[in-house]
């Protein structure tokens, strides 16, 4: 609308302008001088309409760029939003899952690969209360008794345990890669220590004592 008004008071002026151009008061005549002086008019309308029209345009491009930085900006902050419920609801179902898995005599293990996952998403989600998480963690291993892991040969318990390190060892690494790591460090390393004991301890068939308990939920 407002190019449109621009461009129309551009034209009356230009078309006065013109006007005066081509006459002299007394008498009217058309001559060289004439010529030359409405050439001369006609580029000085194209270049006053050329910048004003880029004048506009930077006007109104400005604007439009200062409103998609908004846009852009609240795009942003929504895909965070979605990927911190996203990671928080990942958190839950697998804590979820963990706890389920626990149940089941021998389950203890991929309880706590579960739980371990669940520390994943929750640093992901900038969450900085992990004490339900360690909590279920520091449970798990203690169920870790010699008897869940009795079922087959040496070999086949053997290559069993070394699974259980492999995936913990997965986990670990991506828990100790964010950024947020320092929050849980000391005992979180603290549990891990814990953990790999406790499967060197079940192979060896050594059964949880009151002291490895003690020492694993303090």
């Amino acid at each position: 609308m407002r190019k449109t008004l621009f461009n129309v008071f551009i034209l009356l002026v230009s078309l006065i302008a013109l006007g005066f151009s081509l006459m002299k008061v007394t008498p009217f005549s058309i001559n060289g001088d004439t010529y030359i002086g409405t050439i001369a008019t006609f580029i000085g309308i194209s270049v006053t309409l050329l910048i004003g029209y880029q004048l506009i345009n930077f006007i109104e491009i400005r604007k439009e760029l200062t409103e998609f930085k908004k846009s852009k900006s609240e795009i942003f902050d929504t895909q965070k939003r979605i990927s911190k419920l996203e990671n928080e609801i990942q958190e839950n179902l697998d804590a979820i899952s963990a706890s389920f898995i626990s149940m089941n005599q021998g389950g203890c293990v991929e309880a706590f690969l579960l739980q371990q996952r669940a520390m994943i998403s929750a640093l992901k989600s900038k969450r900085t209360d992990f004490e339900h998480l360690y909590i279920g963690l520091k449970q798990y291993i203690t169920k870790m008794e010699p008897s869940y892991f009795a079922t087959g040969g040496n070999t086949e318990v053997d290559e069993r345990f070394a699974k259980y390190k492999e995936d913990s060892e997965k986990y670990d690494l991506e828990i100790k890669a964010n950024d947020n790591y320092y929050i849980i460090k000391h005992e979180y390393e603290r549990i891990m220590k814990c953990f790999y004991t406790r499967l060197d301890n079940a192979r060896k068939l050594i059964a949880v004592s009151q002291e490895e308990y003690s020492d694993i939920m303090r």
